[in-house]
Formats: C-alpha cells, sequence, structure tokens
C-alpha cells in the first residue's frame, strides 16, 4: 500500500469511529467536536446552506437539535472588528430578523396547521469558537487567530427534531429541472416549455396535451419526485385526501402572502405517515429562503417589458420563486384539486404560445456579473439556460 493510501486508509478509520456524517467535511466536523459545551458534548450531525446542526447528548432533551446559523454569526463577527457601532446595527439587524421569522413561524402555522411546522425556537446565545470551524465556515473573513474570542454570539434555532423514518415520508421536492434537462436535446426542449404552458396557466402548443392524464405523465417526466407522489396517491385513499388538503393549502397560503416555500430541498417539505396510518404534512426546514416572494417575479416581468437587463441576486430570485410555483401547481394537478397559483392575474396574458428557446433580436440580454455568478451555483449549473427560463415570462406583459 501506497503512503498517500495508508494515509487515506486511517482518515477512514477515524471517521469511522467518530462516525461522521455523511457528505460532511470530516476535518470541520472534528474541529466542530471541539467545541464542548460545560455539560454536554456536542455532536455535529449536520450541515445545510446556513446552519451547522448539532445534538447535545442530553438525556432530558433527547429529540432536540441546535442549529447555529454560521452565516449570520460571521456577518456578527466581521462587523465587531469594524468596530462597536457597525456591531450594535449587525446586532439590531439580527434581532429583528429573529422576531421577524417568528412572525412567520405563527403565520405559516394558521396556514397550514401547527402540526405542519416543528416546534421551534429563535435565540441569541453565546458560543465557544475556534479558528478552525471559521476557516471552513467563513474562509473570507479576516479573523487573526492570536485575537480570536473564546465566544462569540451566534444566532441559535432550537428544535424539537421530527421522527420521520424513511419508509414513512413521502418526499414532495421540486428539484430545478433547469439543472436535470437538456436545452441540446429536442425532447427535454419540448418537455420544459409544455410543463411551464401546463404549471403557468400559458396558452398550450400544438406539442403539449390537453388531456389532464396526459399532462400528469409531462409534469411527472419534469419533476420525477411526482412519481411516487401520483403512485401513492392512487392506492392509498387516506393519502389522497390530505394531499388534497395539503396542496389546497400551500396554494392559499401564496396566493393571501404573496410568498412562497423552498421546494427544492429533498426533504423539505414531506408527507409524514403517523399513528393509525393517518398523513400529515411536514415542513422539516419551513424558513429556509426569505427571498422567495411573488413580487420578484412581477418585478422582473416589468423590467423585461422595459428591455432591462436581471441582477444576478434578482435572476437567482424568480428562478427559486417560480419553481416552487410550478412545482405546487403540478402537486395539484397531480392532486386532481382545481386549485392554482395565478400569479399573474394583474397581468395580460399572451394569447399566442411562445417558445423559450426561441433566439431573435427582441430577446433581452440577461447580465450576470461574472463575479456574483461564479457563487450563483443555481445559475452555473443550468442545463436548460437561464435565458430560456426567463424568456418563459416575457409570454406576460403588465397592463398599460
Amino acid at each position: 500500500m501506497k503512503f498517500g493510501e495508508h494515509i487515506q486508509a486511517m482518515q477512514r478509520k477515524v471517521d469511522r469511529k467518530f462516525n461522521v456524517p455523511k457528505g460532511i467535511d470530516p476535518g470541520l466536523y472534528h474541529s466542530a467536536q471541539k467545541l464542548a459545551g460545560d455539560k454536554y458534548e456536542p455532536r455535529l450531525i449536520g450541515r445545510g446552506a446556513e446552519h451547522l446542526v448539532f445534538k447535545f447528548e442530553d438525556p432530558k432533551h433527547p429529540d432536540t437539535v441546535y442549529k447555529i446559523n454560521y452565516r449570520e454569526t460571521a456577518n456578527l463577527m466581521s462587523a465587531e472588528q469594524d468596530g462597536p457601532e457597525a456591531y450594535e446595527r449587525a446586532r439590531q439587524r439580527l434581532d429583528n430578523e429573529i422576531q421577524k421569522r417568528a412572525e412567520r413561524l405563527k403565520e405559516l402555522r394558521a396556514y397550514l396547521g401547527s402540526q405542519a411546522i416543528p416546534v421551534q425556537k429563535y435565540m441569541i446565545r453565546e458560543l465557544p469558537v475556534n479558528i478552525d470551524v471559521i476557516a471552513r465556515l467563513a474562509p473570507h473573513l479576516p479573523v487573526d487567530p492570536a485575537n480570536l474570542p473564546e465566544k462569540v454570539t451566534a444566532w441559535v434555532t432550537v428544535q424539537r427534531k421530527v421522527d420521520a423514518p424513511l419508509d414513512k415520508i413521502v418526499s414532495m421536492h421540486g428539484h430545478y429541472p433547469e439543472v436535470r434537462l437538456d436545452a441540446n436535446r429536442e425532447g427535454h426542449r419540448r418537455l420544459y416549455q409544455g410543463v411551464n404552458e401546463i404549471a403557468l396557466n400559458q396558452p398550450l402548443s400544438g406539442d403539449t396535451p390537453d388531456d389532464e392524464e396526459l399532462q400528469k405523465d409531462w409534469v411527472c417526466h419534469m419533476y420525477p419526485s411526482l412519481v411516487s407522489i401520483r403512485s401513492r396517491a392512487e392506492r392509498d385513499a387516506r393519502f389522497n385526501k390530505k394531499l388534497k388538503q395539503s396542496v389546497a393549502d400551500l396554494i392559499n397560503y401564496t396566493q393571501e402572502t404573496g410568498r412562497t416555500l423552498d421546494v427544492a430541498g429533498k426533504d423539505n417539505l414531506v408527507m409524514l405517515q403517523g399513528k393509525n396510518n393517518e398523513w400529515q404534512l411536514k415542513l422539516m426546514d419551513p424558513l429556509l429562503n426569505e427571498d422567495m416572494r411573488i413580487d420578484a417575479i412581477k418585478t422582473a416581468i416589468s423590467k423585461l417589458a422595459q428591455d432591462k437587463p436581471l441582477k444576478p441576486t434578482l435572476a437567482i430570485q424568480v428562478l427559486n420563486t417560480l419553481n416552487a410555483v410550478r412545482f405546487i401547481n403540478c402537486l395539484a394537478l397531480i392532486a386532481d384539486i382545481p386549485e392554482r397559483i395565478h400569479l399573474f392575474e394583474d397581468q395580460e396574458q399572451a394569447q399566442e404560445p411562445g417558445n423559450p428557446f426561441q433566439e431573435t433580436e427582441e430577446d433581452i440580454p440577461v447580465i450576470i456579473d461574472t463575479e456574483e455568478a461564479d457563487s450563483a451555483t443555481e445559475t452555473r449549473d443550468m442545463r436548460i439556460p437561464i435565458q430560456a427560463f426567463l424568456n418563459t415570462l416575457q409570454q406576460f406583459k403588465p397592463k398599460q
């Protein structure tokens, strides 16, 4: 065995010994284990787009997890280095954001039911820190190891862990078709255009079926997760009944609040089978993305109508939001309910179907700043060009 292979084998043994969760940087895992509490050792069990997720081996609270928002924590540390006034501004902004999220949780429970939202509480706490964790989570942060404080102010979410065995959940996730489909394949182009027409209430082109059962086939090809949902709904009456109610509630939430939920993650939104085989809607992490508002789509439509380019941040907001609307409307089709999210009630709808892949002199350029685009994974990984995605919006024009 070569020396390098020997080192890798040793590292695998260490990883198994410490039970490193799959998909987590082992170095981050071991560094985080050093952040010992006063009484119970923290155990890193996951890492998301914003959070480190810990459990403490506390026998009194075995179902409690702790999420540390490392992005906001890094922002606070950076502000602290800029002086007391900068820190106070950052801290006040964080206090306001926590209050706003608490209000949104209350709102979600009102629309979707308290059983759909995991019990959780936001707070600001002083936590221990080490340079290895900072280096991995916020490499851009100019922290002098010699001046690293023992503790930092952190945004902590305490949440009751949801018991969700894999055989008891049906995941309702709509990952971006723009990443999976290939614009170079004619069948994918037809599918993409057709499902956008079906799900966004647009005029149907010649290739798009008007038969609902065929439309269900199309949306299942666009979003493969719908296959298992459709199959379960057809054979399980209890699941079907709860699916209808849950999708109607999701649509009502968006129509009345102007906000959508993040459906791109695998288990952000699930149906969970509980006691007596009853099903419940569960939002495993209900506040993942704060920028998913219908207003972003309407802003983009207005800019496109005026031949104005979109900034990368707005283009990504539109991608996330419109994908959620499209997927939930596809769920409504699968659930056989008439309700839909109607984005464009105050817009003039095109009378003829359009081709999002058609390149004309009237195409609107989407300017993606090179520096910003490097961090925009949603656009960098797309095989359906973002121009084609945004061309879909050009079927709608603001009323004069």
